[in-house]
């Protein structure tokens, strides 16, 4: 007799063939969810210097954010004490972080692990509007090795970009769910998209620039469908929604009587602080080389723009609410792209977001990969095919690459089975490990120790000194983690320069002058020129001696390495004004 009370085997098949994840949809979703919460695990663990095998995130955001989240955890205001343009909720994830686990960035992993996941997970849900249940979860695998891989990783992880794609990740799905279906974006969509909005606000707002284009297209489509009301039931839910999420953020910040700063800083400086940078040819320079990241971002906008083609082909419903779809996604998209990648400037982590609109190429590169070769096999095959028209050709090669992509995915299944086994995910984690690995944008750093970073021979170097307790300043540079490493609050609104130029914000610049100058700062970590240049009489840096070489090799998306120059200088009258190796 058969026992029918044998035990999954390890496969996680059953004796009578059936997977566990085919015996419920709430099954299948719980699979799903798992698998893209070990590879986010995976992936992240080896790209991200976040990460716990890593030795230090020597990248300046992540420096940034945690500096000011120390600074909150001690009490301080951002925008108020500190001077930082990012939303307070980032900043307050980082202070999370430093209350738990100080300067290391276990949390920070953390949220990015769940994001990576999040994301998958969505895509998950996007692929499943249009392919079978084995095709999404393998088009997830595909999402996961794009995304992890690609080049926007570029200063090592823990960007504001990551935590805020599955937002608008999110906002994407909702999207093509009611063009897919035919029907409308409900009120719940609408409130959860508003509180995701909100979300985005207070961690970088640029990004909003989504959720302003998706909202004005859920109000234009319920006009055009003679459902005013319905617009403005579901603007009400959206805006509600994101008030709810953002007036804490508005309180904390009046109550500490920080919100007059948080405009200046965080709103006006961002919007117009930037005007006057460079002119015309800094411009045109900086439109092109945030051209050059699509390309430096090949299969990411491959998939993008492959999403653009299946939109406009057959993923929607024909007739005119379809049509309209078609338009409302290449609008959303378009200025996505624009305000995100292109107005904001060339910086490589801003195309991550870019990410949410390639699910959709994932679902469509069964539709358009065959095409797109059948085309060039019709081009080159005229002189075997004298007389035949174009058309034609294209048509015959079609037809027999779609008849041998069903034969191959037939002997695909008869060997590997109906289910997904242990040892197919096995090979699947090998060779995403493998993937991120090789192309990873950080895996350089891996080999490296904390002695390599000066960060930690600057501190070791403070804590040695007569004045062990001494104020340091980043001067003129970006905040590289000096803070991190000594693990010091600044006492200095301007702790460090950004990318604002003298022109635009003097202020900044004047400001730490001034603490030079007036000897406020015990240790200045600068760049050796700045030393070179200001150690003449009556310059900035008169009054610090030199007191050691912090040069390395900034490892920056891997082929990208920069040699820093910088020095640590200590304040003279703490050390006779000697000069030379004073420790």
């Amino acid at each position: 007799m058969k026992n029918v009370n044998a035990s999954p085997r390890a496969d996680g098949v059953k004796n009578n063939g059936v997977p566990f994840y085919d015996r419920s949809s709430c099954l299948a979703c719980v699979f799903v969810a798992a698998l893209c919460l070990l590879l986010a695990f995976v992936c992240v663990t080896i790209v991200s210097k976040c990460s716990f095998i890593y030795a230090f995130h020597d990248g300046n955001d992540v420096n940034w954010f945690l500096t000011v989240g120390h600074g909150i955890a001690d009490g301080l205001v951002p925008y108020k004490d500190l001077f930082e343009q990012k939303g307070v909720l980032l900043y307050m994830l980082f202070a999370l972080n430093y209350a738990i686990c100080g300067t290391q960035l276990h949390v920070i992993y953390v949220a990015e692990v769940l994001c990576g996941a999040a994301f998958l997970y969505i895509s998950y849900k996007i692929l499943r509007l249009w392919l079978t249940y084995r095709g999404a979860v393998a088009g997830t695998v595909l999402a996961a090795a794009v995304y992890f891989t690609c080049r926007a990783f570029w200063c090592g992880g823990g960007e504001a970009e990551e935590y805020c794609l599955p937002l608008i990740a999110y906002g994407v799905y909702v999207f093509l769910k009611a063009a897919a279906s035919g029907k409308g974006v409900t009120y719940a969509q609408s409130a959860i998209c508003g509180a995701c909005a909100a979300c985005i606000l207070w961690v970088k707002y640029s990004m909003l620039a989504f959720y302003a284009a998706f909202a004005v297209c859920v109000f234009v489509e319920y006009c055009l469908r003679r459902k005013p009301g319905g617009g403005f039931a579901c603007a009400g839910a959206f805006i509600g929604a994101f008030a709810a999420v953002g007036l804490p953020w508005v309180i904390y910040l009046c109550v500490n009587g920080a919100f007059g700063d948080m405009l200046r800083v965080y709103i006006g400086i961002n919007l117009f602080g930037y005007a006057g940078d460079g002119g015309l040819v800094q411009k045109i320079v900086g439109f092109f080389g945030a051209l050059l990241e699509v390309v430096l971002n090949p299969f990411l906008y491959l998939f993008v723009i492959f999403g653009v083609v299946y939109a406009l082909s057959v993923a929607f419903p024909s007739g005119a609410e379809g049509r309209r779809c078609k338009i409302y996604y290449i609008v959303i998209l378009v200025f996505t792209f624009i305000v995100q990648c292109i107005v904001l400037g060339d910086i490589g982590y801003y195309h991550l977001v870019m990410a949410a609109f390639m699910p959709l190429g994932i679902a469509g590169g069964a539709y358009c990969l065959p095409r797109l070769c059948a085309g060039v096999a019709a081009l080159f095959n005229g002189r075997r095919h004298k007389g035949v028209k174009i058309a034609d050709r294209y048509a015959a090669a079609l037809d027999s690459m779609q008849a041998r992509s069903a034969a191959a995915f037939a002997r695909v299944k008869s060997v590997v089975g109906g289910g997904i086994r242990v040892r197919v995910l096995a090979v699947v984690f090998a060779v995403m490990a493998g993937l991120c690995l090789i192309f990873g944008n950080n895996t350089l750093d891996l080999l490296n120790s904390r002695s390599y970073y000066p960060q930690f021979a600057a501190a070791q170097a403070i804590k040695n000194s007569p004045n062990p307790q001494g104020s340091l300043l980043s001067y003129k540079i970006f905040d590289r983690g000096f803070y991190t490493a000594l693990d010091q609050t600044p006492e200095f609104y301007y702790f460090a320069q950004n990318l604002i130029s003298r022109e635009s914000y003097p202020e900044l610049y004047e400001g730490q002058e001034s603490y030079v100058i007036n000897g406020e700062a015990d240790f200045v970590v600068t760049e050796e020129r700045y030393w070179r240049e200001e150690h003449a009489e009556g310059k900035p840096l008169a009054k610090y001696e030199y007191v050691m070489s912090l040069e390395y090799d900034y490892i920056r998306n891997n082929l990208d390495p920069n040699r820093l120059e910088l020095c640590l200088l200590a304040l003279g009258r703490e050390y006779g004004g000697t000069g030379g190796d004073i420790l």
